[in-house]
Parts: structure tokens; sequence; C-alpha cells
């Protein structure tokens, strides 16, 4: 007689082995780099390290698990954006706004954040190693370093 997996556990087996089925909107994607604007737009696990989108916008988008490593994204606006488990290692976010975003599990390792705002973001379980803040409005709305060395 031949054993068999019991249904659930044989589902879940069958996701693992498929791997994540989200993927970025590849119309979303090149809308970002070619205009640096693309609210509301699906850019789950989108690879734009070592990229410069200075002034992009992407509010309102889902950004779940992006690579942002070593990317430029001075005066950047994420508000309520989905950054979460985006990996921003490295990522100069000067003056980026992050406000209500979610960056629950995201990767903030030797991340400026000179003059962000993260007002009502979600930073719960996100990795921070390293971060630079000066001037950077908390979460709480709390100004972090306001005077900084040079």
């Amino acid at each position: 007689m031949r054993a068999q997996i019991p249904a659930i556990p044989a589902a879940f087996l069958a996701l693992a082995i498929a791997g994540p089925a989200a993927a970025f909107d590849s119309e979303d994607l090149k809308r970002l780099r070619e205009s640096e604007r693309c609210t509301d737009c699906d850019l789950a696990g989108a690879l734009m390290a070592d990229t410069e989108l200075g002034g992009a916008v992407v509010s309102d988008s889902n950004l779940t698990a992006a690579s942002f490593v070593n990317a430029r994204l001075v005066d950047a606006d994420f508000t309520n954006a989905n950054l979460s488990s985006v990996d921003f290692g490295e990522a100069d976010l000067t003056g980026a706004d992050l406000g209500d975003a979610n960056l629950n599990g995201a990767i903030l390792w030797n991340t400026d954040l000179t003059g962000a705002n993260l007002q009502g973001t979600n930073l719960r379980e996100a990795m921070r190693v390293d971060v630079h803040y000066c001037r950077t409005t908390m979460p709480s709305g709390r100004v972090r370093h306001p005077v900084c060395g040079g």
C-alpha cells in the first residue's frame, strides 16, 4: 500500500518548491525608469540596485522585497508604499518621504536617512544597522539629531 501525503502539507510543499509567485509588473518598472514616477504600481521584487532615482515618486506602490542596494534615492516619495522586506542597504535616502510607509522587515544597513520623513512609518522588525540619522523625522514625529556634526 502506498503512503499518501495529507492534502494540506502537500499544498505547502508544492508552494515551497515553486517559490514566490509574486513578481513586479514590467510595464510599471519601465514607467518608473523612464519617468521616475509610478504611483499605485506593482514593483514587488524588482531589482533596482545601484540605480539613480532622485526625486522619484512611487507613493501608494507595492515594493515588497524590492532591492535598492546602493541606490541613490534623494528626495524620493515613498509615502503610503508597501516597503516590507525591502533592501535599502547602503542606499542614499536623503530627504526622502517615507511617511506612513510599511517598512516591516526592511533592511536599513548603512543607509543615509538625512532629512528623511519616517512619520507614521511601520519599522517593526526592520533591521537597522549603522543608519545615518540627521534631522530625520521618526515614526513618532520626533526629529532625531536635529543638529548634526560635520
